[in-house]
């Protein structure tokens, strides 16, 4: 199991037993980082505004651990000082009600870079 970056290029088409895990497929990170702010998507409850509100401060790592904890039902474990918590679980029911089983034996793929943290790192660890 690995990850790949997807890619917008004409005619990119993905490996065979590859499954995405980007932003807009159910496996996408809900969280992302602007400047050393977070964001997280509240699209569920803002159908006119931005979906995007502001979570916390941090750093890549940090939305990447954010998801970990999201997809593992940890959130407890974190330090981090959040503005508001509705949002986070909102998404903790969201992926609790996901089989991440579905994901076993597929290389996951995203548009992220290979030399960066990815929240795809954290569900091949999940499953390995």
């Amino acid at each position: 199991m690995i990850r790949l970056q997807r890619k917008r290029t004409k005619g990119f088409k993905l490996p065979p037993n590859t499954k995405c895990v980007n932003r807009g497929t159910k496996w996408g990170n809900p969280v992302k980082l602007i400047g050393d702010m977070i964001y997280i998507n509240a699209s569920h409850r803002r159908k006119i505004l931005d979906p995007w509100v502001y979570l916390c401060k941090g750093d890549i790592n940090d939305v990447v651990e954010l998801y970990r904890l999201l997809v593992t039902d940890n959130i407890s474990l974190t330090d981090l000082h959040f503005e508001s918590t509705y949002d986070i679980d909102w998404w903790l029911d969201y992926f609790r009600n996901l089989d991440v089983k579905e994901l076993e034996g597929k290389n996951l793929a995203c548009f992220c870079s290979l030399s960066s943290p990815c929240h795809a790192d954290s569900l091949i660890e999940l499953l390995t």
